[in-house]
């Protein structure tokens, strides 16, 4: 690492990080994209009902997850620069 805080080899090690959220915005659009195409498949008839009732909240929250992981990587790469510099 060099006096003002920027390592020698030029490597930011947030851009990795970038490069990964980028990625995994990608795959969270994607996936948005192909649930929504396919509407509610849990059924209308008893048993559609009573599976929607134990799966719908929670895939709802592995969704919003899977949409909230580009913007923790690229947090997480810009604490880790962050932490090189001090």
């Amino acid at each position: 690492m060099s006096m003002d805080g920027s390592r020698a080899d030029g490597a930011d090690p947030a851009r990795g990080f970038g490069e990964l959220a980028d990625r995994a915005e990608r795959i969270a659009d994607a996936l948005r994209r192909a649930l929504s195409d396919a509407g509610e498949c849990w059924g209308q008839d008893d048993v559609g009902t009573a599976f929607a009732a134990a799966h719908r909240d929670p895939a709802r929250s592995a969704l919003e997850r899977v949409a909230a992981l580009p913007e923790r990587l690229r947090d997480f790469g810009a604490a880790h620069r962050d932490a090189g510099q001090e």
